[in-house]
């Protein structure tokens, strides 16, 4: 996998959504309960451990979209599936497509991104600016498990009444919920946000499974992307729009 520049990270974002980002190798499947209060995580006297994801797993989350400006906007739901022993990643945007292209007009309509091959293809329903599938990036393949390894700990907070610690990676963030009381490595998902075309995206965790191996199918080539072109503007992220302040701060009490 090439080193990823900042064009490179944003398309892993997009694709993750993935998630996203991240959790870890240990975690169980259950629900993310947003209703239960968590006891106190108080007693973690050392930073915990960095997260990663599991070697597969499938997500569902809730999409909000901020244009570089002060609110945010529910802009639907998506899922991803992940299976790194083939590598394969497969994330939809159920209502609502990821701007990951140049000059952003309307992303009112379905679209997937699909890591198989070595190659990055993204599928839509409805973008008049693209082919029905078109390949953005070769070579690459998905994320490692640990890509969130030298991200930074950046302290706790409170999301859907539950606590949280913050990470920080090169324009990334990241929320896991706190299991109090259990190894740092069990921590479940909770958000993830970072840069996208004209605003940040910001995922929201709903489901995390770990338990089972996605089915193959998901990460079959579908047939119109078997001799697909490349994706035109393709938007190149300046390392000063990764600078911005990390917008997710504004919601970590929202509940």
């Amino acid at each position: 996998m090439p080193a990823l520049n900042a064009t490179h990270r944003c398309a892993v974002f997009a694709l993750l959504a993935l998630l996203l980002l991240l959790a870890v190798s240990s975690v169980s499947a259950a629900p993310i309960n947003n209703n239960n209060n968590m006891a106190d995580s108080s007693a973690i006297d050392a930073p915990p451990h960095p997260p990663a994801w599991p070697t597969y797993f499938y997500a569902n989350y809730t999409v909000f979209y901020q244009p570089y400006g002060p609110y945010w906007q529910s802009a639907g739901g998506g899922e991803v599936f992940y299976d790194h022993s083939l590598p394969a990643m497969r994330s939809s945007y159920k209502q609502w497509c990821a701007p990951m292209f140049e000059n952003p007009t309307a992303y009112n309509f379905t679209c997937e991104f699909l890591f198989v091959n070595d190659t990055a293809y993204y599928l839509n329903n409805g973008d008049p600016s693209h082919p029905p599938c078109c390949v953005f990036m070769t070579p690459f393949a998905p994320p490692k498990p640990d890509f969130f390894g030298d991200a930074k700990y950046a302290g706790e907070t409170v999301m859907h009444a539950q606590n949280t610690t913050i990470w920080h990676k090169e324009g990334f963030g990241y929320l896991s919920y706190d299991v109090y009381g259990k190894p740092s490595d069990s921590y479940y998902p909770a958000s993830l946000w970072g840069p996208l075309a004209d605003g940040y995206l910001e995922i929201d965790y709903a489901w995390f499974d770990a338990s089972v191996r996605p089915d193959p199918v998901h990460f079959a080539v579908p047939a119109q992307c078997q001799s697909s072109p490349a994706c035109e503007d393709f938007a190149s992220f300046s390392s000063v729009r990764l600078q911005l302040p990390l917008a997710g701060h504004v919601k970590y009490e929202r509940v």
